[in-house]
């Protein structure tokens, strides 16, 4: 399964992805949100089990690959949220592609997909209050914030799009994305 937006190809992660990813979950200020920096093994455990919440619960992350170099540069899906009992967008996106519109660019495409292929009434997202640039990618891709929220004994702002406001860009699904 594959998602292309206008810069991007949102794709099924491979092992030769493990290297990049490595290098991408190892970088201080990448991961300044994600609990910091993670080892060359935890990396690897990382991809594997996005790659596998595919075959568990039928959806979950893609590799986002910059289209006009062919490098994975990020990560971006849904999953399921435990402690909210809620289908959340995550992402994340390598240092040297911020500031260009592609974090929102995959994040509009990854809801798309959810409420077109899985009919999914509402998916949330959730940052840490000082994190002033993920929250800037909610709005930007149509999300509004829904209050607070504890998760992993942390405060969180709460984001969410329903199906009805899921027009998000009329960014389109790729014509391989199955319907």
């Amino acid at each position: 399964m594959m998602i292309e937006t206008a810069r991007l190809i949102l794709r099924a992660f491979q092992d030769a992805d493990i290297p990049e990813f490595q290098r991408i979950y190892a970088d201080p200020v990448v991961m300044e949100h994600m609990n910091g920096p993670k080892t060359p093994d935890v990396a690897r455990i990382s991809v594997e089990r996005k790659a596998a919440k595919w075959q568990s619960q039928g959806y979950g992350f893609w590799c986002v690959e910059d289209k006009a170099s062919g490098t994975a540069i990020g990560h971006c899906g849904l999953d399921f949220l435990d402690p909210l009992g809620e289908v959340e967008c995550g992402y994340l996106l390598d240092r040297p592609f911020w500031g260009r519109g592609l974090a929102t660019e995959m994040v509009r495409a990854t809801l798309e997909w959810g409420f077109s292929q899985k009919n999914f009434e509402t998916i949330i997202a959730i940052a840490r209050p000082e994190n002033i640039a993920s929250m800037r990618v909610m709005e930007n891709a149509g999300m509004t914030r829904r209050g607070e929220v504890i998760v992993w004994e942390r405060t969180f702002f709460r984001y969410a799009i329903n199906r009805d406001g899921a027009n998000v860009g009329g960014m389109g699904l790729a014509a391989g994305c199955p319907a």
